[in-house]
């Protein structure tokens, strides 16, 4: 795990705190999570086709949030088009893209 992450399991439930905030997850019935030596292990109780997406799954949204709390996720949009632009003014984001006015957007809280 990287540096500043942590990761607490009790019973069902796994939490992951790192400088960008706190996220919690509800394993699915048949998963478990331990942690050894700053990894975690996710296993599943048996081989059923279930089980096997559950475990997938499982060890899939345990990374998602351990890379949310540590450095956040990005997202690059390009805007194609001859004279098109796009900026931010304040909390909106101004689109320029080919009507006779400019499209104003509410950038949601949170996003930067």
């Amino acid at each position: 795990m990287p540096e500043g992450v942590k990761a607490e399991i009790n019973k069902n439930k796994i939490t992951i705190s790192g400088k960008l905030g706190k996220l919690e997850y509800n394993l699915l019935d048949g998963i478990s999570v331990r942690e050894e030596n700053g990894l975690l292990f996710v296993s599943r109780s048996d081989d059923t086709k279930e089980q096997k997406s559950f475990h997938g799954l499982t060890r899939a949204l345990i990374n998602n949030m351990v890379i949310g709390v540590s450095k956040g996720y990005e997202k690059v949009l390009q805007v194609i088009g001859t004279g098109y632009t796009a900026e931010t003014v304040g909390p909106w984001l101004k689109l320029n893209v080919g009507y006779s006015h400019e499209i104003l957007l509410e950038i949601p809280e949170g996003i930067k």
